[in-house]
């Protein structure tokens, strides 16, 4: 299946609604997850091996968390719940989940500090927080304890029931497996397609580098226009392969992912916590990569030009891949090396602090 633009002109009325771009993050996803066309929509590792989420599974994932947020914590339309740490599945379920209840999801950058972290979380107003491994969540808890927010802490690898507002991922899916039954899950379905392309789809915090905080903010039509972008400069193909090298969160890095679910044929490799993960190893044709990593890839080429500098590229990145997504803007300095290697840039890129 191929996203394309909507035009004006008159189309066949049997042609699909998944073959047009909608005005939501969340029309986007139930779009997507209706195909089932690929093996896996996100492919990440776990106990030394590869673990695949198909699409269907993938979707039960995101209408149980949003059933559980709904059901044992109250969480609404307007509502914000907060993700602190790095790109784990549960960042992707959590999104999904809390724009299809019409609330916000607020991204809390890893590497922010102690103070920037008490800052951002009552500056966002969340209730809830969901962090997405033990590093994480040993700071939220220390938050918690000191500061007494926020509400309720959502922790890997803990079977807790909610006692003190201490939640394991245990006790979250047993109760959100009780609760997902066609009704519920339709309900679900419902409130997120009162959603309008004006709403707020996703708030981000990050450290600058003077050490003040940055709150990004966007709406569903400012992820979907995005979407547009990509799909535009570099069109989905059948088994695309993306691989996020970037494991430190931003804005970018959000919206990459709705492109890459959204167009139901990619699948997203996550590989946190395997080391030196290259895009040639998974077969990468797409690649979402940090700042850094982008500066040292840079580097690389600094005294090779012309065909070597490509021969050299195609070693380090792949045959097959034809996109890179820099999470974060990356210097000129650093894009110009980039170019005159051939790597496949974006024309533009979000404004948005670099993150790991």
């Amino acid at each position: 299946m191929l996203l394309y633009i909507t035009t004006g002109e008159a189309r066949d009325r049997e042609v699909r609604p998944l073959h047009t771009i909608p005005e939501t993050v969340n029309a986007l996803f139930y779009l997507a997850m209706r195909e089932h066309a690929r093996p896996a929509v996100v492919r990440h590792w776990a106990d030394e091996q590869w673990v695949s989420d198909p699409d269907w599974r993938f979707d039960r994932q995101v209408i149980r968390v949003a059933l559980f947020l709904s059901g044992n914590l109250q969480v609404g339309a307007e509502d914000r719940v907060a993700v602190f740490g790095p790109l784990r599945p549960m960042w992707l379920y959590v999104d999904f989940a809390v724009q299809g209840l019409r609330g916000v999801p607020v991204g809390l950058s890893h590497d922010l500090s102690d103070d920037q972290l008490g800052e951002a979380v009552r500056d966002s107003g969340a209730r809830v927080a969901v962090a997405t491994d033990a590093v994480s969540a040993t700071r939220l808890l220390a938050l918690r304890q000191a500061a007494g927010i926020p509400d309720t802490i959502i922790l890997p690898d803990r079977s807790d029931e909610g006692t003190n507002g201490i939640v394991g991922h245990g006790f979250l899916w047993d109760r959100s497996q009780v609760l997902d039954t066609p009704e519920r899950a339709q309900n679900w379905r419902g409130e997120a397609r009162k959603a309008e392309p004006d709403d707020v789809a996703g708030i981000h915090y990050a450290a600058r580098a003077d050490g003040t905080l940055d709150r990004v903010e966007f709406s569903h039509g400012d992820a979907i226009d995005f979407v547009r972008d990509r799909v535009l400069q570099c069109a989905p193909q059948a088994e695309d392969v993306v691989l996020f090298e970037a494991v430190g969160v931003t804005p970018t890095v959000r919206m990459a992912w709705y492109t890459y679910v959204g167009d139901g044929q990619s699948v997203l490799t996550l590989p946190s916590g395997r080391p030196h993960t290259q895009p040639s190893e998974v077969g990468a044709t797409k690649l979402v990569a940090s700042a850094p990593w982008l500066q040292g890839l840079a580097s690389k080429f600094d005294d090779v030009t012309g065909r070597t500098t490509q021969q050299r590229m195609r070693a380090l990145l792949g045959e097959g891949l034809r996109w890179v997504e820099p999470s974060a803007r990356l210097a000129p300095e650093v894009e110009r090396r980039l170019f005159e290697a051939g790597i496949p840039l974006p024309a533009a890129v979000p404004q948005s602090q670099p993150g790991p």
